[in-house]
């Protein structure tokens, strides 16, 4: 089995709002929310990210996990 096939089966894909490429992998069980920074008003995320694709500003709050 090949490196990428496994990395698909255990992480899920945190995909920009903005233009839907991939930002970062996270575990299947963990739940987020993601927001354009620039929009997000008094919004406040637990880590800020730049999209390498759009270069867009993106943040993540991470809401809970379930083990």
């Amino acid at each position: 089995m090949k490196k990428t096939v496994v990395a698909k089966l255990i992480h899920k894909r945190v995909q920009c709002p903005h233009c839907g490429s991939r930002i970062i992998d996270a575990a299947k069980n963990t739940h987020s929310e993601v927001r354009l920074a620039a929009t997000a008003g008094p919004w406040q995320a637990d880590y800020y990210t730049k999209c390498w694709h759009c270069k867009a500003e993106v943040g993540l709050k991470k809401l809970n996990s379930y083990t």
